[in-house]
């Protein structure tokens, strides 16, 4: 009953986000809608659901984006893997190629060893446009991050916070994205990298194959260093 719930639960979310994002559009914002889902009854029962809502703002020299995440899995009415990601950045262009920015960021992995890790930091970035194809970002800036060690008490440091970004249009109609995120602290580094690849199936609707690789230099006890993430999923951009 539990896992209908929470099916029903997700559904209903995926479809709230795909019946907003004309009235987004419509306001002049910008952004893409990922969702995938694969599930499996009979001899073996499993479900998994990942999505990630992306909205985006320009207004003058600034510019807002919010990026949401949403990971559940669970097979024999046993949940195997839930997450959620919030972040909030925010960057305003002192020229064409360098901005200030400053960033927001919540997870809760209930299978990572940690409760949540939240962080924010600020600091100075700059745009390389090597081609019309290829761009790339960079920042890096210092910052605060409260941790809590799922159980174990609460950690707050400073930490230095490098990220970047990596588009390249290889067609028009498919494309190759990478980003890296370092955020280092006394107690603890966390690197997470995001690859993935896209192609245009029809108008505003893509699949997208990626990647993510996290890395904490420091977890609790029978906790592994390093997860992974392999997701196939249909974006639709509006």
């Amino acid at each position: 009953m539990v896992e209908a719930a929470s099916a029903r639960l997700r559904l209903v979310l995926a479809l709230s986000l795909a019946a907003w994002s004309p009235f987004a559009a419509a306001m002049g914002w910008k952004g893409e809608i990922d969702l995938g889902l694969v599930a499996t009854q009979g001899n073996t029962d499993t479900a998994t659901f990942n999505g990630a809502f992306d909205l985006q703002v320009v207004h003058a020299a600034w510019r807002h984006a919010l990026r949401v995440e949403v990971l559940h899995a669970s097979g024999h009415g046993t949940t195997t893997a839930e997450r959620y990601v919030g972040a909030l950045n925010n960057h305003y262009d002192l020229s064409g190629s360098s901005y200030l920015f400053g960033n927001i960021r919540y997870e809760s992995d209930r299978f990572s060893g940690y409760s949540y890790q939240a962080a924010e930091a600020l600091g100075y970035g700059r745009r390389f446009l090597p081609t019309g194809k290829l761009r790339a970002e960079l920042e890096a800036g210092p910052g605060l991050r409260q941790s809590r060690e799922s159980p174990g008490a609460q950690t707050n440091e400073a930490i230095f916070r490098t990220a970047g970004k990596l588009t390249w249009h290889l067609t028009p109609n498919a494309g190759f994205e990478q980003r890296v995120r370092l955020d280092s602290g006394r107690a603890n580094t966390t690197i997470e990298s995001v690859t993935s690849v896209r192609s245009t199936i029809i108008g505003s609707l893509a699949l997208k194959l990626s990647e993510t690789v996290k890395y904490n230099t420091s977890v609790p006890p029978g906790t592994r260093n390093t997860d992974l993430l392999t997701s196939v999923n249909l974006v639709y951009h509006f």
